[in-house]
C-alpha cells in the first residue's frame, strides 16, 4: 500500500524518500542534451525542477514513455533529508540515445537576446510519474553558440 502524501514542501523535504539530481554541462549550438529518469517500482512525484542557461536561449521539455536506448552514465541522486540514509529507486542517466516518440508533458523556455544573456526557468508543479516508466528531460540549445546549463530535479518517491 502506498504511503499517503501530504503536507507542504518542507514536510516532503523532511520525508524519508525525497531526492534531488543535478545535471550540468555544455549543450552545443543547435544541439540537445538529454537526461533519462527510469522511475522504478514507485511513483515519483516531481516536487520541482529548474534549468539555468549561461548565455543562450534553451527549451526544456519533459517527455513520458519515449522509445529510448538507456544511457550508460548513471547519476546518483542525493537524499534531501541528510539525517536519513537511503537510495532512490529511480535510475538517472545523463546520456540516453535513440530517443523518439512519447508524450510531451511540459515545456519551458529560457529566453536570451539583445543585451540579456542566460537566465532560468522552472516550476513547482507536482507531476506524479508512472511506475516503471522512462522519462526524458531535454535541454535544447536555440542559440548560435555553445552554452553551459544546469538542470536540477527534485522528487519524492511514493512508497
Amino acid at each position: 500500500m502506498k504511503q499517503a502524501v501530504n503536507g507542504d514542501l518542507l514536510d516532503l523535504a523532511r520525508a524519508q524518500h525525497s531526492y534531488v539530481a543535478h545535471v550540468y554541462g555544455t549543450v552545443a549550438q543547435s544541439a540537445t542534451n538529454h537526461v533519462q529518469i527510469k522511475s522504478g517500482a514507485y511513483e515519483l512525484i516531481i516536487l520541482g525542477w529548474v534549468v539555468v542557461a549561461a548565455t543562450q536561449s534553451v527549451k526544456v521539455t519533459l517527455t513520458e514513455g519515449p522509445t529510448v536506448t538507456d544511457g550508460t552514465s548513471a547519476l546518483t541522486p542525493d537524499h534531501i533529508h541528510r539525517g536519513i540514509g537511503g537510495t532512490s529507486s529511480a535510475t538517472v542517466y545523463t546520456n540516453p540515445t535513440s530517443i523518439s516518440g512519447g508524450t510531451l508533458l511540459t515545456e519551458s523556455l529560457v529566453p536570451s537576446g539583445g543585451n540579456k544573456t542566460g537566465g532560468s526557468s522552472g516550476a513547482a508543479a507536482f507531476w506524479t510519474l508512472k511506475q516503471n516508466e522512462d522519462y526524458i528531460w531535454s535541454v535544447e540549445n536555440l542559440g548560435n553558440s555553445d552554452t553551459l546549463y544546469e538542470l536540477a530535479i527534485t522528487w519524492h518517491e511514493n512508497r
